[in-house]
């Protein structure tokens, strides 16, 4: 009976242990909204102990802090991959959520609070490094200015460069993604055991880029995914060249020659047999970026 009752003893224990709040309040859910004051997006990050041990307690405790006190959602950005972008987008935009998109090392994420709330409760949490409001990144600003200041806005090139062809030479291409808008299309596999779909995120993310609706630099382009690298975003020579040529092919039996190759890779030292395979493309009429 007294094993039994030292066992149960120790479970409730456990139990109110991790119930228990991370903190005592310091502040409510009432501080979070000051009058009219607008909400804005911060970039938060923790102090990060050596002892990875210790830095996933500082960062469980710092949510808990969040959740209990501020009545916060916290959401691992990096489980939302799967979600429709609908309603990923609804979870980004609602105020309540607490976006986490720490990894070892590194405990950061990001929320949305008025200016008076970072100043007057968040800054004053001892395991916070630093907070910081979120910035826009100027990547298209600069594309389309060749000397400083940059005026802050980005004028996509004539026509936004409709009817180009871009063979995206990488991972795939996640062809139903929105920001594709239907110009999106998977024009051939030559890595190992490689199908259709983009099973990295890599050439996405470089489709993006390229032609995407919101941040892309040529947003009216249409995008053909060449898929030379596997999962892992690796991919041998052989595929690669077969890539390039298959490109070279395609704008050979086009009417269209306004044909591009876009090529986010690369080796550890240089291969003259991808170099001939360049500048064989770009002999032919193909521009190759």
């Amino acid at each position: 009976m007294k094993l039994i009752s030292l066992i149960a003893l120790t479970t409730l224990l456990v139990t109110l242990a991790e119930s228990a709040p991370a903190k005592t309040c310091s502040f409510t859910v009432k501080d979070l909204k000051d009058g009219n004051e607008p909400l804005d997006t911060y970039v938060v990050t923790l102090k990060t102990p050596s002892n990875q041990n210790e830095a996933a307690k500082v960062e469980k405790n710092h949510f808990n802090l969040l959740k209990q006190c501020a009545n916060k959602k916290i959401k691992n950005i990096f489980d939302l991959f799967d979600l429709d972008d609908k309603v990923l987008d609804q979870i980004q935009k609602d105020s309540k959520n607490i976006l986490n998109f720490s990894v070892k090392g590194f405990s950061v994420y990001s929320g949305k609070f008025t200016d008076s709330f970072v100043k007057n409760h968040l800054s004053k949490i001892p395991e916070i490094l630093s907070i910081r409001k979120d910035i826009s990144l100027k990547n298209l600003d600069r594309v389309d200015e060749r000397e400083f200041p940059l005026d802050g806005k980005y004028q996509s090139p004539d026509g936004k460069c409709q009817g180009a062809n871009v063979y995206v030479l990488d991972t795939g291409i996640n062809i139903r993604h929105v920001d594709f808008e239907g110009r999106a299309k998977f024009a051939a596999a030559f890595c190992t055991g490689c199908g259709k779909v983009d099973d990295n995120g890599h050439g996405t993310m470089v489709a993006g880029i390229v032609g995407g609706k919101q941040f892309g630099v040529a947003k009216l382009v249409n995008l053909f995914a060449v898929k030379v690298l596997n999962a892992q975003g690796s991919g041998f020579l052989s595929e690669l060249i077969m890539g390039i040529n298959f490109v070279v092919k395609e704008h050979e039996k086009s009417k269209n020659k306004k044909t591009i190759i876009n090529m986010s890779l690369g080796f550890n030292q240089r291969v003259e047999d991808a170099d001939r395979a360049v500048k064989n493309a770009h002999d032919r009429g193909v521009i190759v970026v």
